[in-house]
C-alpha cells in the first residue's frame, strides 16, 4: 500500500519500468525533472507540482525522477495522511513555504520515485523510510542464458573500443545491453 522508491544503476530504468506496468496493463505516466540549472527557480517547481497534482485524482501510476526539489511539498502524500471527506480522500499539499491545498488522491493512486543508487545519501532517512523500497535491474528478468549472451556483447565491445586505441568513444554498460536483450526477447 505504501508508494514506491526503485532504486537502480542505470539510466534505462524507464524502459524497465514500462514493460513492467505495461505487462500488468497499469494506465501510468512520468514525470521527469530536468537538472539543468536555468530549470531551478519557483515556477519550473510549481509547474511540476500541479502537474503531479493533476494526475493524483485518476486511477494511475505516476513515475517521478529528478525531482528532488518538490518532494517535501508531497509529505502528507507520501505518508499517506488523508482526510476523508464524503466519499473521496483528500490530502495536503504544499504549493510554497507558505500555502498548502487540499487535494482529491484516487484510491488507486500510486506513485514512484526514481533514485540511481549513488543519489540514496542526498536523501534523509525520515523521507526515505516512508516509501518501500526496491533494487531493480535487468539482470533479474533476464534467463541465465540471456545474462551471459550480455556479459560476451559487453565484453567484445569493451575489446573492440580497446583494441582500437580508443579511437572511438563506446558509450554503452551492461545493463543497457540487458535491456535490449529483453526488448528482443519479448
Amino acid at each position: 500500500g505504501r508508494h514506491l522508491i526503485l532504486i537502480n544503476n542505470n539510466s534505462k530504468i524507464e524502459t524497465l519500468i514500462e514493460l513492467i506496468l505495461k505487462s500488468l496493463k497499469k494506465n501510468y505516466r512520468f514525470i521527469l525533472g530536468s537538472k539543468l540549472e536555468k530549470d531551478k527557480n519557483n515556477e519550473y517547481y510549481l509547474e511540476k507540482t500541479m502537474n503531479i497534482i493533476s494526475h493524483m485524482k485518476n486511477d494511475q501510476i505516476i513515475i517521478l525522477k529528478n525531482l528532488e526539489n518538490i518532494y517535501s511539498r508531497f509529505d502528507e502524500l507520501f505518508n499517506k495522511n488523508f482526510y476523508q471527506m464524503e466519499n473521496s480522500e483528500y490530502t495536503r499539499i504544499f504549493i510554497d513555504s507558505s500555502t498548502f491545498e487540499r487535494h482529491i488522491v484516487n484510491k488507486n493512486f500510486r506513485c514512484i520515485i526514481l533514485l540511481e543508487k549513488n543519489e540514496i545519501d542526498k536523501f534523509n532517512k525520515s523521507f526515505l523510510n516512508r516509501f518501500e523500497k526496491h533494487l531493480i535491474s535487468f539482470e533479474s528478468l533476464l534467463s541465465e542464458k540471456l545474462n551471459i549472451l550480455a556479459n560476451e556483447i559487453y565484453l567484445k565491445i569493451k575489446q573492440i573500443s580497446i583494441n582500437n586505441n580508443n579511437s572511438f568513444l563506446i558509450n554503452i554498460d551492461i545493463e543497457e545491453i540487458r535491456c535490449l536483450l529483453l526488448n528482443l526477447s519479448l
